[in-house]
């Protein structure tokens, strides 16, 4: 009886590494919740975003937020969506993180169909700095 124990044992763990190396291995899979909703909005975000755009550098330098704030905005962000506007073609979604600085963070992104573009930038919850304060026209 232990004899067959030890022969299936050895039999799962190579059909487990086999399993490992052919499906799983090397793949760009997300296990943390991309089907979430919060993931997915995130996560199209993520890909859609053009930050080489002018308007950005500018509102960027203007509250002193780096691109570097923004990628841990991307990661680890929440998104309220009782703040933001998920219906129709043109969206709109409230992301907000809590920087290393203790600093909030929030960022307005719009989205019409697979454009995406930040609308406001705001720092700091007792004194907050909008974005919308620049001049960057």
């Amino acid at each position: 009886m232990a004899r067959r124990f030890f022969i299936f044992s050895i039999g799962l763990l190579i059909g487990s590494m086999l399993v490992y190396q052919l499906m799983i291995k090397g793949t760009d899979r997300e296990f943390y919740g991309s089907w979430l909703p919060e993931g997915r909005v995130l996560k199209k975000i993520r890909n859609g975003l053009d930050k080489q755009h002018l308007q950005l550098d500018c509102w960027t330098k203007c509250t002193n937020v780096f691109n570097s704030d923004i990628d841990y905005l991307l990661e680890n962000g929440d998104v309220d969506f009782s703040k933001s506007t998920t219906q129709g073609s043109e969206k709109a979604y409230l992301v907000e993180v809590e920087l290393e600085s203790e600093e909030v963070l929030q960022v307005i992104f719009g989205m019409v169909d697979e454009e995406i573009n930040i609308q406001e930038i705001t720092v700091g919850s007792k004194f907050p700095y909008s974005a919308k304060d620049c001049l960057c026209d």
